[in-house]
């Protein structure tokens, strides 16, 4: 594949590069419930975070104010 120029919006993942080989792994990690191997890594990984950013939960149909 050329290395094709990116826009200044990607440049942070601009130099990310995969193999089909990279993501089978990567996926076979984020997978592999009972491997004790980076089982801390995992977890943390998979762990659900709490958005304490103070604003207000809305639920669906959204009120919007007039």
């Amino acid at each position: 594949m050329p290395n094709v120029p990116t826009g200044s919006i990607i440049v942070g993942s601009g130099g990310l590069y995969s193999t089909a080989n990279d993501l089978l792994k990567w996926m076979k990690w984020h997978l592999d419930r009972f491997n004790p191997d980076d089982a801390e890594a995992r977890t943390l990984d998979h762990a659900l975070y709490l958005n304490r950013d103070g604003l207000k939960t809305e639920r669906w149909p959204f009120v919007l104010a007039r």
